[in-house]
């Protein structure tokens, strides 16, 4: 879940670039960063986490650090929302947004059937 989060904002952060949308939520994005470094944190933790599993101490630490991936995942859903927001509808249109994160991709965005019926020739097979 951390990884992808931490790609999910990484996304929303592009698309917020991409689209210059007004009031960058700075706050919220260090919030989620912070939440996803504390979760990510390997120095801290029960010593005793591998020799005993099931020691009330190591479910309670374990409990916290899963929390703070659990909220930053809650956040950057939140982030992607609202980059994703339109600012003004516009009749007849669809965004693409590329953001490169996990894979490089190239070419032709297609639509199907019932889209080209929708925006016509910008839709391409």
């Amino acid at each position: 879940m951390s990884r992808e989060t931490s790609d999910q904002l990484k996304q929303a952060n592009a698309i917020w670039a991409i689209r210059n949308k007004p009031a960058y939520p700075a706050a919220d994005v260090d919030e989620t960063s912070k939440n996803l470094l504390l979760y990510n944190e390997h120095t801290r933790g029960a010593f005793n986490s591998v020799s005993q599993p099931d020691n009330d101490k190591v479910k309670s630490e374990w409990a916290m650090k899963k929390g703070y991936a659990i909220h930053a995942k809650g956040l950057t859903d939140t982030l992607t929302a609202k980059a994703l927001t339109p600012v003004a509808a516009k009749a007849n249109a669809i965004d693409v947004y590329n953001t490169g994160v996990a894979a490089y991709r190239c070419g032709l965005c297609t639509c199907n059937a019932k889209q080209r019926r929708r925006f016509g020739e910008r839709c391409y097979r």
